[in-house]
């Protein structure tokens, strides 16, 4: 199976890079690595609006580990999310 990554981006405060993948069908989610290119954490929006909103907040400058953005299955992410 390949997996195709549509974007990534860099927090300017952390470093961590977040990296917009396919998931469902039109859906995507978000694998988020930090500045040693570890994997952390992925967020998974529930509805195509979320998708756009978690777009929008990557391109505004937000981190889903300096922001602590929720990963759609319960847990609130942070610089010390294992």
């Amino acid at each position: 199976m390949d997996i195709i990554i549509y974007e990534v981006t860099k927090c300017p405060r952390c470093g961590a890079y977040t990296c917009e993948r396919e998931f469902d069908y039109d859906l995507n989610c978000f694998d988020i690595y930090n500045v040693l290119h570890e994997f952390v954490a992925s967020v998974y929006p529930d509805s195509i609006e979320d998708m756009k909103e978690c777009r929008k907040a990557l391109k505004d400058g937000e981190c889903p580990l300096c922001d602590n953005w929720e990963d759609g299955l319960g847990h609130t992410l942070g610089h010390g999310t294992n």
